[in-house]
C-alpha cells in the first residue's frame, strides 16, 4: 500500500468515527426527545420514571463528551465553539 493509499484510509477510518460518534449523540439526543415529547413522565408514577430519564441525561452527555474529546478538530470545523 502507498503512503497517499495508507493516509485515504486512516482519513476514511477518522471520518467513519466520527460519522458513528456523530450518530450516536444525535440518537441519544431523540431518544431522550422522544421521552420528553410522549410525556410518558407525566402519566407514570414511581421513582422509575426519574431514573430512565437520568439515565437518557447520561446517554447524551457521554455521547457529546466522546464526540467533543475524540473528534475535537472535526467538531471546531463543522460548528464553531461559540455555539456549542
Amino acid at each position: 500500500m502507498s503512503l497517499v493509499g495508507a493516509g485515504a484510509t486512516a482519513v476514511d477510518t477518522r471520518l467513519n468515527g466520527f460519522q458513528q460518534a456523530l450518530h450516536r449523540c444525535q440518537a441519544a439526543l431523540l431518544e431522550l426527545r422522544d421521552f420528553e415529547s410522549r410525556g410518558a413522565h407525566r402519566h407514570t408514577q414511581g421513582r422509575g420514571v426519574g431514573h430512565h430519564r437520568s439515565n437518557l441525561e447520561s446517554a447524551v452527555r457521554d455521547a457529546y463528551r466522546e464526540l467533543d474529546q475524540r473528534f475535537r478538530a472535526e467538531m471546531d470545523r463543522a460548528v464553531p465553539r461559540a455555539n456549542r
